[in-house]
């Protein structure tokens, strides 16, 4: 690690499962990206051809933005 870098966990460096204040913004019935553990490759690649709307994504899903790293925490 370069001398110049800070040592920190990650859950100091990060936002983990960000707020869904943004997406309920949008409106229930836009269309978003909805991306399921399977569409995560073992070596990061993504499928994104799956969409939902935003009210059927609200409960039970975390919800990320463009530009995000999603981590899959099990393997399906």
């Amino acid at each position: 690690m370069p001398e110049h870098w800070e040592a920190l966990r990650l859950r100091f460096a990060t936002q983990l499962n960000p707020s869904k204040q943004e997406a309920k913004e949008l409106g229930d019935q836009k269309m978003v990206s909805f991306l399921p553990m399977e569409a995560i490759g073992e070596h990061g690649s993504i499928r994104l051809e799956q969409e939902k709307e935003v009210g059927e994504c609200l409960s039970g899903y975390t919800y990320f933005r463009d530009g995000d790293v999603c981590v899959a925490k099990i393997t399906p």
